[in-house]
C-alpha cells in the first residue's frame, strides 16, 4: 500500500483516473439511492485500480525469490539443471527484465491492459509455491485504495 501511494503521488494522471472511477461509482450509488458501501460488483468496475496494483507489485516486488527443486533434468539457455538440484527463481529479475516488460523501471499500469506472458509476472510466487492468500491480498489492497 505504501508503494501504491508513492506511485500514485508521482503520477497525477494515474491518480486522477483511479479517483475519477471510484468517485463515479459512489456518485451512481447516490443517484440510485443506494448505500455508499463498496461491494463485489463495484470492485469489478475498477480496472485501472487493478492495473495500478499489478504494476506496483511488478515494480516494487515484495517477493524477491523462492526455493524450489528441479523435478526432472532441464536444459535452460544451454545449461543443464539436473533433477534434484535446488533452484532459486529471482522474481525481481523476472519482473524487471526488458524481455518481459519494456521499460521495466517505468511505472506504467497500462502494460496490464493485456495479460503478461506466462511466468513473467509472479508477485505472489507461482504454482505450488504460490501464496495461498494472494487473491485475498489483492482484494484487500483494492478495497483500501
Amino acid at each position: 500500500l505504501t508503494w501504491i501511494l508513492k506511485y500514485l503521488g508521482e503520477n497525477p494522471n494515474v491518480l486522477h483516473a483511479v479517483t475519477e472511477k471510484q468517485e463515479n461509482i459512489m456518485r451512481i450509488k447516490e443517484e440510485k439511492g443506494e448505500e455508499k458501501v463498496l461491494n463485489w460488483t463495484d470492485t469489478k468496475q475498477m480496472p485501472m485500480t487493478t492495473r495500478v496494483i499489478q504494476e506496483t507489485l511488478k515494480v516494487a516486488s515484495i517477493l524477491s525469490f523462492t526455493f524450489t527443486e528441479a523435478v526432472e533434468d532441464v536444459e535452460f539457455e544451454g545449461y543443464l539443471i539436473p533433477k534434484g538440484w535446488k533452484v532459486l527463481p529471482l522474481f525481481t529479475n523476472i519482473h524487471h527484465s526488458p524481455d518481459n516488460f519494456p521499460e521495466p523501471e517505468k511505472f506504467d499500469p497500462s502494460r496490464f491492459e493485456v495479460s503478461p506472458k506466462p511466468n513473467t509476472f509472479m508477485p505472489f510466487g507461482n504454482g505450488v509455491h504460490s501464496c495461498p492468500g494472494n487473491e485475498l491480498a489483492k482484494m484487500e489492497i483494492l478495497i483500501l485504495v
